[in-house]
């Protein structure tokens, strides 16, 4: 907008009972509103400018540039609404298509140069003639539009904001982000419900499978141990019956020690190798005085500390009783048994070797038989069961032949991991 202060001009009052002779002259040293010109004419260097009542007289060479043009910001406008006032309108995130109207009263020609500016961003030329910018595609977020003519910033500017869509308001967020931290603790609250059922669930059932595999072993162990003592006792009738005192009451002092053992032992998960082995002397004891020419020996690795080392109770004698029972019982003379227990890193490892006559050919003799080796096929089943409680405990049968291809015995590995 024109504005002319404090600089002397000369108009002529023009009263309404104006005649041709009369005319006035006067000085005018105010701000001269410039908006009730209408009509602007230049004549020998002066400039006239036409008012209601008024024709004011301005030397042109007095004259700056800003004081020949004027610029008005009009209104907004969106597809959706029309906005007369340009200062601090709020418009929904959808009105984000934005015209900007101006007015630009160019009287002497002088403008150059017009141009715009974006929230203090570079500044864009456009037609001098234009009365109109069009922004397109705004984000949400306040925005302020200066003009520039001729390098001069103008005091009229465009101010609005561009509010965010209500999903992207602060209170949405907030109880958007509420109700998800509700949903997702709903969520992994009832899957630790049910994965913490379903633990208790599998340990319950873990329970019950240990306590089966106790029992059945318990039942097992049970079974061998009378069939142990039935032989035992079968042997003590026959010393008796031939009237052999001191071998019977040599026998039945072993065989009170072994049945005290074989009872501390039963109610045992696990016992030292010592207390496997005292009892396992003591086994081998009676049945050597069944069977004079029954040689045993028993070697233990320097590097084993037995009084240390844990295995299952009862875990050799029923292959050291198949061995004599079996492979020695049928060999008319030199029986010789001998056990080697040693380890290999984590592993202990049992060897139980007789010269006896073979697997083959004692199963062709006891094929007839009613009575086969319980205690063997017992111990089997109670292997079995250990390993479900991942023992991992192993058996290996060797059956040794001479250079004619004739049976010279069986050897027995046992392997069982030692508890660290």
């Amino acid at each position: 907008m024109i504005c002319i202060s404090h600089r002397e001009i000369r108009f002529l009052d023009i009263p309404e009972n104006l005649n041709a002779n009369t005319s006035f002259t006067g000085t005018y040293t105010n701000k001269l509103p410039v908006h009730d010109v209408n009509h602007i004419e230049t004549h020998e260097g002066q400039i006239y400018l036409g008012m209601s009542n008024k024709l004011i007289i301005l030397d042109s060479l007095q004259t700056n540039e800003m004081d020949l043009f004027t610029f008005n910001i009009n209104a907004l406008n969106t597809p959706q609404k029309h906005y007369s006032n340009s200062k601090n309108e709020k418009l929904t995130f959808r009105e984000n298509n934005v015209s900007i109207q101006f007015s630009l009263l160019d009287y002497y020609h002088s403008i150059r140069t017009l141009e715009y500016q974006i929230n203090d961003g570079q500044w864009i030329s456009i037609d001098a003639r234009s009365n109109m910018i069009n922004l397109a595609s705004l984000a949400p977020a306040q925005y302020e539009v200066r003009f520039r003519i001729n390098g001069a910033v103008q005091k009229d500017a465009a101010i609005f904001i561009i509010q965010k869509p209500w999903y992207l308001s602060w209170g949405f967020l907030a109880l958007l982000f509420l109700l998800s931290g509700i949903a997702t603790y709903a969520f992994y609250s009832n899957k630790l419900k049910k994965n913490k059922q379903k633990s208790h669930l599998e340990l319950e059932k873990a329970m019950l499978e240990k306590n089966l595999r106790q029992s059945m072993l318990s039942s097992i162990k049970a079974q061998m141990n009378p069939h142990f003592l039935f032989n035992a006792l079968n042997t003590i009738q026959s010393y008796i019956l031939t009237e052999d005192k001191d071998n019977a009451a040599n026998y039945l002092s072993k065989f009170s020690k072994l049945t005290r053992k074989i009872l501390e032992m039963s109610d045992k998960e696990r016992v030292s190798l010592q207390e496997e082995i005292d009892a396992l002397i003591l086994y081998i004891e009676l049945e050597k005085m069944r069977f004079d020419d029954l040689n045993f020996t028993i070697q233990i690795a320097k590097d084993l500390n037995p009084e240390k080392v844990g295995i299952p109770s009862m875990i050799i004698q029923p292959y050291v009783e198949n061995a004599i029972k079996h492979g020695l019982l049928h060999k008319p003379s030199d029986k010789n048994l001998s056990i080697h227990i040693h380890r290999k890193e984590q592993i202990l490892i049992i060897e139980i070797e007789d010269n006896g006559i073979g697997r083959v050919r004692s199963e062709q003799i006891n094929k007839n038989k009613p009575h086969h080796s319980f205690a063997a096929h017992a111990n089997m089943k109670r292997i079995e069961l250990l390993n479900l409680e991942k023992n991992n405990i192993g058996v290996a049968y060797t059956d040794k032949y001479d250079s004619g291809n004739q049976a010279t015995g069986t050897l027995v590995t046992i392997q069982i991991p030692l508890e660290l």
